[in-house]
């Protein structure tokens, strides 16, 4: 499951309750990269401490400890802090967003689905939420439902990268395979060096009947795809060159040596 990604503002169906959130964690990021570094986690940590000890139900202040624990690997700690939090006001979907991620550290993924499911529910828009409910779907083999929860998720956020990835995963899934490539693409349109694209696509047009792609033409895009994970590089397939123009390219990048070495 993707780590936490950073994803455009958006409108919120509980302005209020994420905007705190977010304030409350800016005034800890000093040098603004949107992330605490560990001596921004310590002054953190010691104001929520601090709030919490004049207010112990105050839910924001266990959400942003909890954070902290988290990013500290203390994740049992971070549960029991959200777990309070949790029973405090049952409607915070941040709370359940947290949880989740505690839960699947703590491999308990039963417990991380219903929390992630729980938050998706909450708040509808909430992008991050449906990413991970639907990735975690993906991993049960539920692609109808994961492609419903990460629709979702790209529709609240557009440019959200983790989202697009595990939709066209969703897609390929259920044989969607012009839905997947495409979506594909867009993430690597955005992001080029998400080298983890590039394998997918190679699989995609290994294992699939891709249409209006005859079997050869298949191969050759599947290998070109693997040798640019290897490489770790961009990939464009059928850009012109030498000469050819785009997609007029007809020489034989398949050999039994690059199969072989295709790493499945």
């Amino acid at each position: 499951v993707p780590a936490v990604p950073a994803v455009p503002a958006r409108k919120s169906t509980a302005p209020n309750r994420e905007q705190m959130r977010q304030k409350m964690l800016e005034r800890f990021d000093k040098d603004g990269d949107g992330t605490l570094n560990a001596d921004e986690r310590k002054a953190a940590e010691a104001e929520a401490k601090k709030v919490l000890k004049a207010d112990e139900r105050n839910v924001r202040a266990m959400q942003l400890l909890a954070q902290c624990y988290l990013k500290e690997s203390k994740v049992e700690l971070a549960r029991l802090v959200l777990e309070n939090a949790r029973d405090i006001d049952r409607e915070e979907a941040n709370t359940q967003y947290y949880l989740g991620h505690a839960y699947l550290r703590l491999k308990s993924k039963p417990a991380a689905v219903e929390a992630f499911r729980l938050a998706a529910q909450l708040q509808p828009d909430f992008a991050e939420a449906r990413n991970a409910y639907g990735a975690l779907l993906i991993e049960s083999q539920d692609y109808e439902g994961a492609t419903k929860e990460l629709e979702a998720a790209v529709a609240a956020a557009p440019e959200f990268t983790s989202a697009q990835f595990n939709l066209a995963s969703a897609y390929r899934g259920q044989q969607q395979i012009p839905k997947a490539i495409e979506t594909y693409q867009k993430v690597l349109k955005q992001k080029p060096d998400l080298v983890d694209v590039y394998f997918n696509l190679g699989i995609t047009y290994l294992d699939s009947e891709v249409p209006n792609t005859d079997t050869v033409q298949r191969f050759r895009t599947a290998i070109d795809y693997f040798n640019q994970y290897r490489a770790e590089g961009r990939v464009c397939p059928f850009e012109g060159s030498g000469g050819y123009g785009n997609g007029e390219q007809r020489r034989d990048f398949v050999s039994v040596e690059d199969i072989v070495r295709v790493n499945l």
